[in-house]
C-alpha cells in the first residue's frame, strides 16, 4: 500500500517503473490518488502519475474510516494507507514520513521509504549502482529529507549491494 510522496518522487525521479518490478499489485488509497493528482499546473509529475495509476499493478481503494483507529500525528494520506493495510492484511507499506513509518512498525507492518525502495532496486538488479546513486542525489536535490548518519548507511548498504 503505497502513500503520495513515494510516488510523487518515484515519479519525479522517473524511475515509478520501480514499484511495478518490485511488488505485483500497489494499492493507492483513494485519498491518496487525490492528492497526487491535484495542481497539475503546479507539478510536472501529474500526468505520468495520472496515466500510471489507471494501469495494473496500481489499484485505487477505499478506506473504511475507522473512528477508534489512532492518528499517531499523521495526514488522511498516511492513515489511510495503514488503515487499507490492516484491513486487507497486506504487510508492506510505502510511506516517507518519519510518524507514519514508526507507526507501521508498531503495527507490524513492513515499511519502505524511496531510499530503501532504490536500495531494493539494486538488490534485485532493476538499476545499476550508478543509476542508484544518481537516483539518490536527485531525490535528495528535490529536497527530500534523510538524516546524514542514514544517508552514510544508505550509501555503504548499495556499495555492499552492488
Amino acid at each position: 500500500v503505497c502513500n503520495a510522496s513515494p510516488l510523487i518522487f518515484l515519479s519525479k525521479l522517473d524511475r515509478l517503473h520501480i514499484l511495478g518490478r518490485l511488488y505485483s499489485t500497489i494499492v493507492v488509497p483513494r485519498e491518496v490518488e487525490q492528492e497526487v493528482l491535484k495542481d497539475p499546473k503546479k507539478h510536472f509529475e501529474v500526468p505520468a502519475l495520472r496515466e500510471a495509476l489507471e494501469k495494473k499493478p496500481f489499484r485505487i481503494a477505499k478506506m473504511a474510516k475507522r473512528p477508534d483507529f489512532p492518528e499517531f500525528g499523521m495526514g488522511m494520506g498516511e492513515i489511510a494507507v495503514l488503515q487499507i493495510a490492516l484491513e486487507e492484511s497486506i504487510k508492506p507499506v510505502i510511506l516517507d514520513d518519519k510518524n507514519a513509518i514508526r507507526a507501521a512498525k508498531l503495527l507490524k507492518l513492513e515499511p519502505a521509504s524511496c531510499p530503501f525502495l532504490l536500495l531494493n532496486a539494486l538488490k534485485f538488479q532493476i538499476i545499476s549502482y550508478h543509476e542508484f546513486k544518481v537516483a539518490f542525489d536527485q531525490l535528495l536535490s528535490f529536497n527530500y529529507r534523510i538524516s546524514p548518519p542514514l544517508y552514510g548507511m544508505i550509501l555503504e548498504k548499495a556499495k555492499e549491494i552492488s
